[in-house]
């Protein structure tokens, strides 16, 4: 029995000692690297290798692979570089805890038209050096620690970390036009003085941990404007990203896709700070998870450079957007609309705090067919997805506990306010039209609604055609068109004329004037003038409204010239980015408002609560609810 006992134990230890090491020589931790041909290593005093041979050649702390194999490189420098030469192909670089800086060229430079796989091991650290008061007369200068050149193919992957550090120069990563960046495996921390890692070409995630700080853009694919042959697209199937970033933080001038349609798993996304989360022509998202914080649109579907759709795609994945702007938006100043489809996952929503903007905001079209969204924003510039859901007009301030729940008590979905609402959209496949849901804040319940259609649209206020808030304009125009459809999902403006705000080219409208009376043909006052009264506009606000469709008399949009009064700088700083700003540029001479008067902070506000108070009196005039 004894024996047999020992027998047992002994075969079960051996059991567990093969499990443990199986599981060792599985984990990516202890993965083998690749078995190289020969190593280098670099010291201030230049560039040692293990054995004689060609395929390479050394300069000074200088090293330039000729030809295809593995190589693996160590050591230091404090002026360092490595280089892939052009068209070689099949290389992989083993960088093994190393350390390199250059003051004349990238850390590492991938040659046009090469493909190279470089696989870290411990800590690699890459610090590009270079004065960018330079960059026009240094043949050298790449602009980044990691330099891919034109047509070149990189690939990232390993088991350690690589620091590559361009704060004191551009960028961290950088790919020219036609290049293509895959990034595979290990953990990746860049910091850059403008964008973090960017590829002209295509910019592929499937996998690793990348933790991104730039001034300018995070993370991006994003050509030239001359460029007419690099694909723009930025793909993201895996990994666990972070970014924080000045401008954008992640981007695709064409197709942002972010994880895999119908898959369970995706990538874990999370976007501390930036102007806009996320931005491309054409946004996917269909697996995985993110939370996306924004001082503008939290996710932003607009470009001027394409002649295909603007639209955002919700196809599955768990999804929150904290945004100063509108949350999602469609369209912008594209002249191609903007579109909004939500087919499934998870989509919580929280727009601004203002009238100004909306927790959804699209040109053109907006459906829901699976899925659930919760959006939460202001009823000023509200709209709603067209198909099976609800709204609540339900005062919320910051920190209250938002929860929707079926008539049986179950929770559909909750989140936790930002900032102050008052309006909220609530769709979901798990209910059906006809359901009855309730709202629930800080527990208690405030509000119960039945799940009925709601009409693609919404939103009371069209556009004043530039905005007075300068920047892209945040009331940017619908010209005055009343669309067919109930008046309660109207996506153009009901006031008609020139605009309340009154064209006169950019002028500040003054607000001392009284309403016409009813149905009395307000007086127009001519280009350049300033308009004496408030409600300017042969529409008019008094008077009947014009019935479905019509289209009112005046085109509302006026000419509050271009910018507008307010800021010049989108970013809410003094100072414009120095790479990628945006295009537009100020009024010309002879384009310039007439009167200069400059809104305080106050004079917006008193503005804000004036429109409310009047977007107020048209929906009781209009009984829209």
């Amino acid at each position: 029995m004894t024996t047999t006992r020992k027998r047992d134990f002994a075969f079960t230890a051996a059991l567990v000692v093969m499990a443990l090491l199986i599981g060792l020589m599985a984990s990516p931790a202890y993965a083998a690297a690749p078995t190289a041909d020969v190593t280098f290593t670099f010291t201030d005093s230049g560039v040692t290798a293990s054995e004689s041979g060609s395929g390479w050649e050394i300069s000074g702390t200088s090293l330039t692979i000729t030809a295809s194999g593995t190589y693996l490189i160590t050591g230091s420098a404090s002026e360092g570089s490595v280089k892939v030469k052009k068209n070689v192909t099949d290389v992989t670089l083993v960088l093994s805890d190393l350390t390199l800086a250059s003051s004349s060229t990238a850390p590492v430079v991938i040659g046009k038209g090469a493909d190279v796989t470089i696989y870290t091991l411990g800590t690699v650290t890459l610090t590009d050096k270079e004065d960018v008061s330079t960059e026009d007369t240094n043949t050298d200068f790449e602009g980044a620690a990691i330099k891919v050149k034109s047509g070149a193919t990189l690939t990232l992957t390993g088991t350690g970390t690589l620091n590559a550090d361009g704060t004191k120069c551009k960028n961290a990563i950088k790919g020219a036009s036609e290049a293509v960046i895959t990034i595979a495996g290990g953990t990746i921390n860049a910091g850059a003085a403008n964008n973090g890692i960017a590829s002209d070409g295509e910019l592929i995630i499937t996998g690793g941990t990348v933790n991104v700080a730039a001034a300018s853009d995070g993370i991006k694919a994003d050509p030239d404007d001359d460029d007419t042959t690099s694909k723009g697209s930025l793909t993201i199937l895996g990994g666990t990203i972070t970014v924080s970033a000045g401008d954008d933080a992640i981007k695709a001038l064409y197709d942002l896709t972010i994880g895999t349609e119908g898959a369970s798993d995706g990538p874990s996304i999370t976007v501390t700070k930036s102007y806009e989360a996320l931005e491309g022509a054409r946004i996917y998202l269909n697996s995985g998870s993110g939370s996306f914080t924004a001082s503008d649109d939290g996710i932003n579907a607009a470009t001027s450079r394409t002649a295909n759709e603007i639209a955002l795609y919700i196809n599955g994945g768990t999804w929150f957007v904290n945004s100063d702007g509108d949350g999602l938006d469609a369209g912008g100043d594209s002249n191609l609309g903007g579109s909004i489809y939500m087919n499934g996952g998870t989509m919580i929503v929280l727009g601004a705090a203002n009238s100004g903007n909306g927790a959804i905001d699209y040109d053109s079209t907006g459906t829901f067919s699976g899925g659930t969204i919760l959006a939460v924003g202001t009823n000023g510039m509200a709209q709603t997805l067209g198909g099976e859901g609800t709204t609540f007009s339900t005062n919320v301030t910051k920190g209250t506990t938002i929860s929707v729940k079926d008539s049986s008590g179950a929770e559909l979905v909750s989140t936790t306010a930002q900032k102050s609402a008052n309006h909220i959209y609530f769709a979901s496949d798990a209910v059906s039209s006809g359901d009855t849901v309730s709202l629930y804040l800080n527990g208690t319940k405030s509000a119960t609604a039945t799940i009925g259609t709601t009409t693609s649209g919404g939103g009371m206020m069209g556009g004043f055609g530039g905005g007075m808030m300068g920047g892209r304009g945040q009331m940017g125009g619908m010209g005055g068109q009343m669309p067919s459809g109930d008046s309660s999902q109207q996506s153009g403006g009901m006031m008609g004329g020139r605009g309340m705000m009154g064209g006169m080219q950019g002028q500040r409208p003054d607000m001392s004037g009284e309403a016409p009376a009813d149905g009395e043909m307000p007086e127009m006052p001519t280009d350049g003038e300033m308009p004496q009264g408030g409600f300017f506009g042969r529409g008019g606000m008094s008077g009947e409204a014009p019935s479905d469709g019509e289209m009112p008399q005046g085109d509302f949009g006026g000419k509050m010239g271009g910018r507008g009064q307010m800021g010049t700088n989108p970013f809410g700083g003094t100072e414009l980015p120095t790479e990628n700003a945006p295009t537009d540029t100020a009024p010309s001479a002879d384009e310039a408002p007439a009167v200069e008067t400059e809104v305080t902070e106050t004079e917006a506000n008193a503005f804000i609560a004036w429109l409310q108070s009047i977007i107020n009196y048209l929906k009781n005039l209009f009984n829209i609810q």
